[in-house]
């Protein structure tokens, strides 16, 4: 469980602790996490964000709506995916069936899913039939296991716990008390990788004609 101590919160939740000493002339002292004597520590290459996924109830429509209102494409996938072997909250249950694309803004990779499962799962406890809305951050992880247990010991729970078609272990960290979302954790894989390296160059390539793009088009 979560240290109930405001040390174990503050670094749980992201909240400053701010120090309201009064500094020279009434004014108030430097917030201490924004002091700029402080040492800054680097995160570890795998605590980087690689990714936000939103939930969509239509993924046409929706990809339509972002690349009006982003200029962003192509949106490259589009095909029914299975996510099988879940394990959801610790119970083995039904698969996640999904629909979903890859599009790139910037350095940063977007997804957009349609669930087309109502099963419990790490999607449906976010959002209700026909809702729609931010759903998680993406990390890769150089140990897959260890970055999953280390969120367990931090007090979190997994949500969901999946194969992917192509036989590797995903999970979705329950994060929605300090973060307001989920966590995806990948293992280092290539194919999720070379995903994300066509989703790139696709963008820098894009031609302005098909909106959603096959992944057979890159093959």
């Amino acid at each position: 469980m979560v240290s109930n101590s405001a040390s174990a919160s503050n670094e749980l939740t992201g909240e400053r602790s701010v120090d309201r000493r009064r500094g020279k002339g009434g004014a108030p002292a430097v917030c201490r996490s924004f002091d700029t004597r402080q040492t800054m520590t680097k995160a570890p290459d795998e605590a980087a964000i690689v990714q936000n996924c939103y939930v969509v109830h239509d993924l046409k429509a929706a990809c339509a709506r972002m690349h009006g209102l982003y200029g962003i494409g192509p949106f490259v996938g589009g095909g029914e995916n299975t996510l099988d072997n879940h394990i959801y909250r610790g119970i083995r249950t039904t698969p996640i069936i999904i629909r979903g694309v890859f599009a790139q803004s910037g350095d940063l990779n977007l997804e957009l899913i349609q669930i087309l499962s109502r099963g419990p799962d790490a999607f449906n406890d976010m959002f209700a039939e026909g809702a729609e809305g931010f759903h998680h951050s993406a990390v890769f992880c150089s140990d897959y296991g260890a970055a999953r247990d280390k969120w367990i010991a931090a007090g979190y729970s997994i949500a969901s716990e999946f194969i992917t078609g192509f036989g590797e272990q995903i999970c979705y960290v329950a994060a929605r008390a300090t973060h307001g979302h989920m966590i995806e954790l990948y293992p280092e894989n290539e194919i999720i990788r070379a995903m994300y390296r066509t989703a790139r160059n696709a963008a820098q390539n894009w031609d302005g004609q098909d909106l959603i793009v096959p992944w057979s088009r890159y093959d």
